[in-house]
């Protein structure tokens, strides 16, 4: 990932709960840019930031982890636009498209996507409502891309 270190702050838009565990663990300053404040648990709700406030977080963000669901909602290139030009920015989630030329020429940017290996087990997966720590690796690899 980004080697996010406890001095730093980071933000994260979307509620990804393997990272916000990470950030908690690692004591990192963070913030959650969410539209949905239901998807956070309790104890993390002190890190919430309403989705439209992203121009008032976005450039305190030394690291910002952003979801690809961006790509769709079409809230990614303000959310850029905010970064601080030296910020670490990881466009991260399966909907993030291996398209390195449209994304790595900004200094500092990570992608992180998955592979998908095995379409029929991925799906019976999905099907019997399995998640992602039932098919990560397995049936669909992780894949990062950074630029140098």
């Amino acid at each position: 990932m980004a080697r996010i270190r406890p001095d730093e702050t980071a933000v994260v838009v979307g509620a990804f709960g393997p990272f916000l565990k990470a950030l908690r663990g690692i004591g990192a300053l963070h913030f959650v840019l969410e539209k949905d404040p239901a998807t956070l648990r309790p104890d993390e709700m002190e890190h919430f930031r309403p989705a439209e406030s992203y121009p008032r977080i976005v450039p305190r963000a030394e690291v910002l982890l952003i979801t690809g669901t961006t790509l769709v909602n079409d809230s990614l290139p303000g959310l850029i636009a905010c970064a601080r030009p030296e910020a670490r920015v990881v466009l991260v989630g399966p909907t993030v498209p291996m398209l390195p030329d449209a994304f790595l020429d900004r200094r500092g940017m990570i992608l992180g996507t998955v592979r998908v290996a095995d379409a029929e087990a991925l799906h019976e997966v999905l099907a019997q409502g399995g998640s992602g720590h039932h098919f990560l690796g397995k049936y669909a690899p992780r894949i990062v891309l950074a630029q140098d």
